[in-house]
Parts: C-alpha cells; structure tokens; sequence
C-alpha cells in the first residue's frame, strides 16, 4: 500500500487518519450466473473498465472468461477464452455494455439463427456443428453439443450477462481497527490531561 498520501492529525483528543490511495485499474471479476427456464449459464468474466463496446472490441479486452451453458444441467458445454471466441466475426448486431456492477448484451437482431446475434462460439466443431450462445431482441438461444439441440428461452434486451462479484468483509475483521482507534483516542486524552 502506498502510505505517501496517509497523515496522522492530532486535534486536542481527536485523532483522524486521510488515507489516498491511487493506483492503476484492475481487472473486476463479474459472475455469469444466469439460471432461466431453459438455458442456464454459471461462471466468471474478466474484464478491465467500463463503457460501451462492440462485441469484437469487447472480446479483443477480456482478461478471461469461463463459464458452463446447459439446457437445465444437461448437454453442458463449456466455453473459456482458450476453446471459444467473443467476437471475431461474429456477433456484429451485439453491443457490450459494462458498468462496474454488469456487463449487458444489446442488440437489433430479430433472427434466431443468424451469426450477427451470436455472442460466444466455440472454436473447434463438435459432431458437425459449433456450440454457441446468441441473443436475439426476444430470445436467448444455446445450441448444445448434441448438434440436434438447440433450446431457447424468453429473455430481454438489455439481457444480464454477468455481474460484479463484491467481496464482504466479515464484521469480525473490523474489531482491530476499532480497538487501534480507541487505543489513540486514550492515548491523545492522557496527553491533552
């Protein structure tokens, strides 16, 4: 931690601490935890800022990505950034959006089967077809391994693709900065007595 900018400020028995803290962005771990009627999706994205993107520029920016599809816990297949694409000729009716709580999925594309909604496709072909997840203005779609199956379910636009994974810090963990706390203000009252 740089403590360049941390001060200590003695006032009579007031004690207050001003921490700054600067340091270069990193990368937020957003969960993909999608569990609908047909189509679940669990796991995790990495992805480094926010604003809007156009789903090659997001795909050329993650950090990673792995997460499972399933049509409800069946015929699973799952995509990572080593075996699958976001992007790269696919998904050109697909915008990101990420905030620093969600990444969203919009688009205009009204057609079930066309590669313009496509957002993830795996890279090598299984059993005569690629499986793949796409977006439509009213469905979302998951073509399974089993090339015969393709499942779809209602979904809207903007469709929650993930969202921040905020860490808790246990009630516990603070009692040593309360008892330091209280340590200096008994210290700064013996000083002002």
């Amino acid at each position: 931690m740089d403590t360049s900018g941390m001060k200590m400020l003695l006032n009579g028995s007031a004690i207050a601490a001003v921490v700054t803290l600067a340091g270069a962005a990193h990368a937020a771990t957003y969960s993909v935890d999608h569990d609908g009627p047909t189509i679940d999706i669990f796991g995790t994205i990495e992805f480094t800022g926010t604003g809007t993107y156009t789903l090659d520029a997001f795909g050329a920016a993650l950090g990673g990505y792995s997460f499972t599809a399933s049509n409800n816990g069946t015929l699973a297949y799952l995509f990572t950034d080593a075996n699958s694409s976001m992007g790269g000729g696919i998904g050109s009716e697909i915008t990101v959006e990420v905030t620093a709580s969600q990444i969203l999925l919009w688009t205009t594309n009204t057609a079930r089967y066309e590669l313009d909604g496509f957002f993830v496709m795996a890279d090598v072909i299984t059993d005569g077809s690629r499986e793949n997840l796409r977006l439509s203005t009213t469905e979302l779609g998951y073509r399974t391994p089993d090339r015969d199956t393709i499942v779809f379910e209602a979904a809207t636009v903007p469709f929650v693709l993930a969202e921040i994974d905020t860490p808790t810090v246990p009630i516990p963990a603070s009692l040593p900065i309360l008892a330091f706390g209280l340590g200096m203000l008994t210290v700064a009252g013996r000083r002002t007595a």
